[in-house]
């Protein structure tokens, strides 16, 4: 099995309770994006998520819709799998931008996909194996094979955390 993750045919990614508990209890509790580092292991063609940490960000830059990185997971902790950001109002949810209406073009980055931001920088870490935007009760990732997929956080976190979000009220001077 190679460390750079490219020898990944197709794959399944497990989160852990506990990963998919933090993970909703940062969703919940910030008005603003956040980014969080993944660490788990490999077994064949399946990635357990066991732990998630949070990234290191640049507070005075986190807002609704952007979250600023200092350093990379791959640069500030080595040993993770993959990185996770959030999407609060659970727009844009996506690594290859959405088809035009008929009669609008956009510049093509070659063959017929244009990947966001987010996936560009996942394909730059080497050694990631999953990359992943949280959005409501979802988590939309994609890994080496460049197919997304959506894990859904259980019933009952939902029910506890994302139903009840908190409103964004600013920032604390």
């Amino acid at each position: 099995m190679a460390q750079d993750g490219k020898d990944v045919p197709g794959q399944v990614v497990v989160f852990a309770p506990r990963v998919l508990r933090f993970l909703a209890l940062q969703y919940y509790h910030y008005s603003d994006e956040f980014g969080v580092c993944l660490f788990g292991e490999r077994r064949g063609d399946t990635l357990i998520v066991t732990r998630a940490d949070p990234a290191d960000v640049d507070p005075t830059d986190l807002t609704p819709t952007t979250v600023t990185w200092w350093r990379t997971c791959f640069e500030s902790s080595p040993g993770s799998v993959g990185m996770l950001h959030s999407h609060l109002k659970g727009a844009s949810c996506y690594f290859k931008l959405p088809p035009l209406p008929p009669g609008r073009t956009r510049l093509q980055l070659g063959g017929d996909s244009v990947w966001t931001q987010d996936a560009v920088y996942f394909f730059q870490q080497p050694t990631f194996f999953v990359t992943g935007i949280m959005c409501g009760d979802q988590i939309i990732w994609m890994g080496r094979d460049s197919v997304t997929q959506v894990a859904t956080l259980p019933e009952s976190l939902q029910a506890r955390w994302l139903s009840q979000r908190k409103p964004s009220y600013g920032r604390c001077p």
